[in-house]
């Protein structure tokens, strides 16, 4: 039966992230299935939502998993399987970065280890930095053709964070 995870990181009363996560945990005495992904030694992850994240999205719930399978691995001695089924939010409270503390807090739970503080930060941003993005702001829309895609960018940013 899956078990429920609620998110909530509150800066002020201006910013915040909410989710409510929803996973399951299995042991594989059968090793993964083909759908499965694997995170960590003996650590697996597989998402079944009935609709695709983003693979930015992905990259965090890897994150997450990654910064507790330590923790998890001193409590099993079978691999695990762990299967999102369940992701609710507020599209105005919701950033991708909040699923890798989200499924940490609900492997603390799942696994009965003590829940790890993972540091979140949100900053205004200062006038010197507002005036370079308006700045870069202006030579994109100058010259739209002259910069990397971002999904390039993402792209790279992802692959290095698996290694």
């Amino acid at each position: 039966m899956p078990n429920s995870y609620k998110y909530r990181f509150l800066k002020g009363a201006t910013w915040g992230i909410a989710l409510d996560l929803k996973a399951t945990a299995s042991p594989l005495p059968d090793g993964p299935p083909p759908q499965a992904e694997r995170v960590a030694d003996g650590l697996y992850l597989q998402i079944d939502l009935g609709r695709p994240l983003t693979e930015e999205e992905v990259g965090f719930l890897r994150l997450g998993l990654r910064l507790v399978a330590a923790e998890i691995a001193l409590l099993q001695t079978a691999p695990i399987l762990v299967r999102i089924v369940g992701l609710e939010y507020n599209p105005c409270d919701y950033q991708p970065e909040g699923l890798a503390p989200a499924i940490a807090g609900w492997a603390a739970m799942e696994f009965g280890f003590p829940e790890s503080e993972i540091p979140v930060d949100f900053e205004l941003p200062t006038e010197a930095q507002r005036r370079e993005l308006e700045r870069r702001l202006a030579a994109s829309v100058a010259a739209p053709d002259d910069g990397v895609p971002w999904e390039d960018v993402l792209a790279k940013a992802l692959a290095k964070a698996r290694t």
